[in-house]
């Protein structure tokens, strides 16, 4: 009995359990207003394009030298990569900033089924109908474009296997 009327006290006309109900969905509200754009989705992760890789092929880079770009690739949960290169000198100037759709490399896919990620790991961003292939090397938020004798042969791989479009 006194359990019942702590959890059913009146505060202000409602009972603590309702109370807490409503704040309880307050806050979850709060969490996805601010945490989710309705365009691509929540933050996955955020990774910087490894120095030493070459930049993708949308990014136009002519008016600055590699060593003066910086590329920033943001995931988005639903199947989302938003890419923001920037040109840091002389003054800092976005040269690029575009979404597209990101997929994991049937080998990751692979991986990932069989119980977990490994590295490297791989994975697909097209953009304006131009994919490229990233490699995650290790567990830093560094990426890598990935080029030669590799890509060819991921790349060989991808002919084989159907394309499934990600939902969303």
């Amino acid at each position: 009995m006194h359990s019942e009327r702590v959890l059913y006290e009146v505060i202000g006309g409602r009972s603590c359990f309702n109370y807490a109900r409503l704040m309880l969905w307050a806050a979850s509200a709060l969490v996805c207003v601010w945490g989710c754009d309705p365009r691509y989705g929540f933050i996955e992760s955020n990774f910087a394009l490894a120095p030493d890789s070459r930049l993708p092929r949308w990014i136009d880079a002519a008016q600055c030298e590699r060593n003066c770009v910086s590329v920033d690739i943001t995931l988005y949960t639903f199947h989302k990569a938003r890419i923001v290169a920037r040109c840091e000198a002389p003054e800092e100037k976005i040269l690029f900033d575009k979404v597209g759709t990101k997929r994991w490399h049937p080998i990751t896919e692979q991986r990932i089924k069989q119980g977990g990620l490994g590295y490297p790991s791989y994975s697909l961003i097209s953009i304006g109908g131009v994919e490229e292939l990233f490699e995650r090397r290790r567990p830093e938020p560094l990426l890598y474009v990935t080029d030669g004798e590799m890509r060819r042969k991921l790349f060989d791989m991808l002919e084989s296997v159907p394309k499934i479009s990600p939902a969303g």
